[in-house]
């Protein structure tokens, strides 16, 4: 159902106009979906907030708070994905929108990014580069996120030198997932 949604958000409204799409709530028709699809209909819904607000990232953010309690971190995931998709040169920029979002955002919008930016960069690798280049108070996030990719990936985190008893006095630089 991700190709769905994805589609549906994404659509050129000009062109085809789609009667699930309603430009006064960016989130319908998402609450009204079978549970087993909410998850991923918010994830997508920033898409069609951001193609009506260009480049509104913080109204995302906020947008995503009006989003049904249990479906909020999977907008939040999509706000931080959509923003790192069109700044993939920026992280650190992409970083700090994320950091300007409510508390209970930022570590959904880290998420988000890293998610987009392993992708885009068709390595997990490139994800534990990104969390070496972020602040202190967000690398944990980081890495947190770099080790449910690799999960995703069946890899075992706990084969790789291990980043989450990395205290934070050391080095960011001694943080690392792989010596390659």
């Amino acid at each position: 159902y991700d190709g769905v949604f994805m589609e549906s958000f994404a659509t050129l409204q000009k062109v085809h106009v789609s009667k699930y799409l309603d430009s006064s709530n960016s989130l319908f028709p998402c609450s009204e979906q079978k549970t087993e699809y909410k998850s991923s209909c918010y994830f997508y819904s920033p898409r069609y907030y951001l193609s009506l607000h260009k480049n509104d990232y913080k109204g995302a953010l906020e947008k995503c708070l009006e989003a049904e309690s249990a479906y909020q971190s999977s907008c939040t995931v999509g706000v931080g994905s959509s923003m790192i998709k069109e700044n993939i040169l920026n992280p650190k920029e992409v970083e700090k929108v994320c950091d300007q979002a409510d508390k209970s955002q930022i570590t959904s919008c880290i998420d988000g990014m890293v998610s987009y930016y392993t992708v885009h960069f068709g390595s997990v690798q490139k994800g534990n580069d990104l969390c070496k280049e972020m602040s202190d108070a967000n690398q944990q996030y980081c890495y947190d996120s770099v080790k449910t990719r690799l999960k995703n990936e069946g890899i075992d985190p706990d084969t790789t030198r291990d980043i989450m008893g990395a205290s934070t006095a050391e080095s960011p630089d001694d943080r690392h997932l792989f010596d390659f």
